[in-house]
């Protein structure tokens, strides 16, 4: 049997991590490769589109279960992150439906304002539960 240091098994993990980080926008590039280049229907990739999704929604999900969900930023770097995001969000919704549904400017108006408040009710709901998570330890000892 053999015992490994906690410097190789710290370095090991930051080696994983970040292959991870590699092969997740690797994923979603050969996703969006293949709906705007390709010009591929969703059904074409719907697989690695919902593979790439869930891989999103777990990393999303564990960072908020565990508190580490934006929690290394502070409050005000959080919500000008948050901002940020729901920006680059509205513009990138708000192109896609009224490039995909040109007459109607009304229509890619009104679910892109929709798209902004459901993610903005999200990411503060995500934040908050986070912080709860990373405080509950201080809050049993005092």
């Amino acid at each position: 049997m053999r015992i490994e240091d906690e410097r190789i098994l710290t370095e090991k993990k930051a080696i994983n991590s970040k292959i991870l980080g590699y092969v997740y926008m690797a994923l979603w590039l050969v996703v969006l490769h293949r709906q705007f280049i390709l010009k591929q229907t969703l059904t074409d990739y719907l697989d690695l589109f919902l593979i790439t999704l869930g891989v999103s929604m777990a990393l999303v999900i564990g960072s908020v279960k565990k508190g580490l969900y934006l929690s290394y930023r502070s409050e005000k770097q959080q919500k000008i992150n948050i901002m940020i995001g729901a920006l680059v969000a509205a513009v990138m919704m708000f192109s896609i439906n009224y490039c995909m549904n040109a007459e109607d400017l009304g229509d890619a108006i009104l679910s892109t304002l929709v798209l902004v408040v459901c993610f903005l009710v999200a990411q503060f709901a995500m934040v908050h539960y986070s912080r709860k998570k990373s405080n509950e330890g201080f809050d049993e000892e005092e």
